[in-house]
């Protein structure tokens, strides 16, 4: 599979980093799910102003979160806790991990530094149980670096999930259970009615 890498300077850390992209994902590890786990946990408990809550139409097209009351800190209401893994999507040097319960879904990306998972930001949303394309981004990598990814649900029986960059790359999400990700780098669009998910029988149904 073709290799992408973007080489980028992280303003918030005195390292500099090479990510490597794939249009095929990696299966995560045992190692890689602890290690990500641990990660994505530390923004929970940094203190208030740490999370960014979200939910609005622009990433997700689902109903906002509630806006705490007048005297509640920036982070009331918010998950001290991840919920259980939805799904780790590793591709080279990067990852995106979904932790999701019947309340919330923690959306976290990852880097790999000297061999150790280092969070680049979590978003909390509304949980999206829906099969469907439920939530699609575009933010950035510490240091700068243009990131993108999309996730969601989707029927019991999927075996794959597919879907079009608008260069014409064809990318395989990650898939556990009915959740399925994928990160990919930059700021290029998926190519409209290509996510598709297929069963055992190969056959394929547009998403979203």
């Amino acid at each position: 599979a073709a290799v992408l890498v973007l080489t980028g300077a992280g303003s918030l850390a005195p390292w500099r980093t090479t990510v490597a992209w794939a249009a095929e994902p990696t299966t995560p590890t045992a190692t890689d799910e602890r290690a990500a786990q641990q990660a994505c946990a530390a923004p929970l408990t940094r203190g208030p102003g740490q999370l960014e809550a979200t939910g609005a139409a622009s990433v997700d097209g689902t109903t906002p979160v509630p806006p705490p009351g007048p005297d509640a800190g920036p982070d009331a209401g918010l998950p001290t806790t991840l919920p259980p893994l939805a799904v780790l999507d590793v591709r080279g040097d990067g990852a995106m991990a979904v932790y999701q319960d019947a309340t919330w879904r923690v959306t976290c990306l990852l880097r790999r530094q000297d061999g150790a998972w280092v969070d680049q930001g979590i978003t909390v949303g509304p949980a999206a149980p829906a099969p469907g394309v439920v939530y699609a981004a575009t933010t950035s990598w510490v240091g700068g670096d243009a990131v993108s990814y999309l996730g969601g649900a989707v029927p019991a029986g999927t075996t794959a999930v597919t879907f079009a960059l608008d260069d014409g790359t064809t990318v395989r999400a990650s898939l556990l259970g009915t959740s399925f990700a994928a990160w990919f780098p930059g700021e290029r669009s998926i190519e409209p009615g290509s996510v598709v998910a297929s069963g055992i029988d190969g056959v394929g149904a547009p998403l979203g």
